[in-house]
């Protein structure tokens, strides 16, 4: 079986202006780069101002999430272009409709699991465990989670410019079944993280067969410039990304 090795290398100058509503802490000058925890917080201090039980961090949290895109097209055409392209017809549709759960249990142990039913298919999204607030390594993931390759690929479909990614991005790796470490440095300018997944698994869920169908990739950034004056509305962001894999039965797939 020969592996495939993907490489992308990413150089972005960004001029971005963040929204009123999502205020940036000064000393978290990589909001993009860091993988979005989405962490719950329990409180340590109950409303009354008297402090929580020692217990009350232990206790689960647990909190709905999702999301729902839908598309609308409306098609005008001429005769003359149905006849070279076809008769293109109006839809009304499901882009994405995810629902799904998160929480916490203690200050490290964090869970997601989430679904997307748009299609009519049950397709698994993010289902995972991770361990936080680890020395040197930060995080570790076990589960069904994105493969930290792509920048686009780390940026929420709820915080994209247009309805659609790239077409490029098809050619990323997806969501698969695996454990990856996540790590920055203590200013968080610098990132890496690195995963060995199974490379064959379907919107199931499922990943059966014998063969070796492994994947192994990395991802590291940095951020040589952030204009700490204009809090973060200038920055400069260098990345490169890597993935050695081995395809199930020789053959490649893409989204």
């Amino acid at each position: 079986m020969k592996p495939l090795a993907i490489v992308a290398i990413a150089l972005a100058l960004a001029v971005c202006a963040r929204g009123a509503d999502e205020p940036q802490p000064a000393d978290s000058p990589t909001p993009s780069v860091i993988p979005d925890s989405n962490r719950l917080q329990p409180e340590a201090v109950e409303l009354d101002g008297s402090a929580a039980h020692p217990s009350d961090a232990l206790k689960p949290i647990i909190e709905l999430r999702g999301r729902i895109h839908a598309d609308a097209i409306f098609v005008n055409q001429s005769l003359k272009d149905k006849a070279i392209i076809g008769d293109l017809q109006n839809a009304v549709g499901f882009q994405r409709a995810r629902l799904g759960a998160q929480g916490t249990v203690g200050d490290q142990v964090r869970w997601v699991a989430e679904f997307d039913f748009a299609g009519g298919d049950i397709v698994f999204k993010d289902v995972y465990v991770a361990l936080e607030e680890l020395p040197i390594i930060r995080q570790i993931r076990v589960g069904h989670f994105p493969e930290p390759f792509s920048l686009e690929g780390e940026i929420s479909s709820n915080g994209m410019t247009f309805i659609e990614r790239s077409p490029q991005y098809a050619l990323d790796p997806d969501r698969n079944w695996g454990v990856g470490i996540y790590t920055y440095t203590e200013d968080k300018r610098v990132t890496l993280a690195v995963g060995a997944f199974r490379s064959g698994t379907g919107n199931n869920g499922n990943d059966i067969g014998d063969a070796n169908d492994m994947a192994y990739t990395s991802r590291v950034t940095g951020l040589p410039w952030y204009d700490s004056a204009s809090d973060g509305r200038y920055l400069f962001m260098i990345g490169s990304a890597f993935s050695y894999r081995y395809p199930p039965n020789q053959v490649v797939t893409f989204k």
